[in-house]
């Protein structure tokens, strides 16, 4: 899988979500790049960032449908709400469009329909609590719990993992609250993490 975009962070968020869904990741910084990388690499789907400064998204889109490897599914990322809202770029109808900060969900069930896979993700002994109320809302600081889940709906994992080891190492009154967060977000039980740290409904 080639993800191509200029920003070297979004680049570091993506891999982890890739190899950590089994895919060999490759990164490049600029259309250029990819173009000179795509003979050596042969991806099987390919991430563009639409905004990218020199060669934008779709520019590269259309020179990579006029090459050898025009075959190669395309998915467009992009941080600007018009483009997202719109979902598809013109002249490449096929080509769909997901806004930043990725939606881990949205990605993974996007790339199962391009590349036609079903997926089959860990379980854990605490995924069985996911149909309960959402055991650290009250215990964790509302302020933690909504930059949590704004990490979570960012797609960084890596930060999520981080700030949730740095919470229990802080706060030995919440470990046991953090304890089925922590192996959840290992297992990239998302859902579950998810509505374990939304706020119970009114």
């Amino acid at each position: 899988m080639l993800v191509v975009d200029d920003n070297a962070e979004h680049r570091l968020i993506m891999r982890e979500i890739l190899e950590r869904c089994g895919f060999v990741f490759e990164g490049a910084e600029s259309g250029t790049e990819c173009l000179d990388r795509l003979p050596f690499v042969r991806p099987d789907l390919l991430l563009l960032d639409l905004s990218m400064p020199g060669m934008d998204g779709r520019d590269l889109a259309l020179r990579i449908r006029q090459s050898p490897f025009a075959a190669v599914p395309i998915m467009f990322l992009t941080g600007n709400l018009v483009e997202s809202a719109n979902r598809h770029v013109p002249s490449l109808d096929d080509c769909p469009v997901l806004g930043k900060p990725v939606n881990l969900s949205v990605l993974v069930t996007e790339i199962g329909r391009m590349l036609d896979l079903s997926w089959n993700f860990p379980t854990v002994d605490t995924a069985e609590t996911a149909d309960g109320p959402p055991i650290p809302a009250t215990a964790l600081p509302e302020a933690e719990r909504e930059a949590l889940l704004a990490l979570l709906n960012g797609g960084n994992m890596r930060r999520v993992r981080e700030r949730l080891l740095t919470l229990q190492t802080e706060n030995p009154a919440l470990r046991e609250a953090i304890a089925p967060l922590c192996e959840l977000a290992a297992a990239y039980q998302l859902e579950a993490l998810r509505h374990h740290l939304e706020p119970p409904a009114p």
